[in-house]
């Protein structure tokens, strides 16, 4: 009897250990979360470009573009570990140059074509970027204070045909001297030319 006592304490013993692992195994576990990958993407972009994002289920931030033989990217989508389409929503990270790189500064035409409900293009995302025009097809883009900065292309063709695709925020356009507004009808155009103004940019605006 006093054997079989024993038994049932250690059985007793080994089920809560068991238990406790379990608990502590589940707590600590990633399921549910959000997990991110880093998508080194050439398959939706012309041959010898390569934009390189980190992507979750539910957004993608572009950390860099390069390209060897073409002069334009398109930030519109990035794939997840499934392979699957995620819509870009932030480019740049706020620390260094999407395009500050040799094959970086090859890229000199960009669009933001994502279909996301709002893109953030983060500061100092066009750092060393020699990036020229800037076409903007997607609903808002929010250009962050001194996403230009330390740009080495003085002059941006802006690309846009409502204002109210733009969300400029204080200083976003610092480091250029000459924005040429395309795209927009007159009246929209003139709605530009006022956010650009509003949010700081004293150069020359046409």
């Amino acid at each position: 009897m006093g054997i079989t006592k024993r038994m049932l304490a250690l059985m007793m013993v080994v089920v809560m250990c068991l238990g406790s692992a379990l608990c502590v195994s589940a707590a600590g576990s990633p399921t549910g979360g959000n997990t991110s990958t880093v998508d080194k993407n050439t398959q939706d972009h012309k041959k010898g470009t390569t934009v390189t994002s980190k992507v979750t289920s539910k957004s993608a931030t572009v950390t860099k573009a390069e390209t060897t033989k073409n002069k334009g990217v398109l930030f519109k989508i990035a794939r997840d570990k499934n392979g699957k389409a995620v819509n870009i929503t932030v480019i740049g990270d706020g620390k260094k140059g999407v395009f500050n790189s040799s094959k970086g500064r090859k890229i000199t035409a960009a669009k933001i074509g994502s279909k996301a409900s709002k893109v953030v293009v983060k500061k100092v995302a066009f750092k060393g970027s020699k990036v020229k025009t800037l076409t903007i097809t997607s609903k808002k883009v929010v250009i962050s204070k001194n996403a230009f900065k330390g740009t080495k292309a003085k002059t941006l063709t802006l690309k846009v045909k409502k204002a109210s695709q733009l969300s400029l925020k204080k200083g976003a356009f610092a480091g250029l001297k000459k924005i040429v507004i395309k795209g927009a009808s007159k009246s929209q155009k003139k709605k530009i030319k006022k956010a650009l103004k509003k949010a700081g940019f004293k150069g020359t605006i046409k």
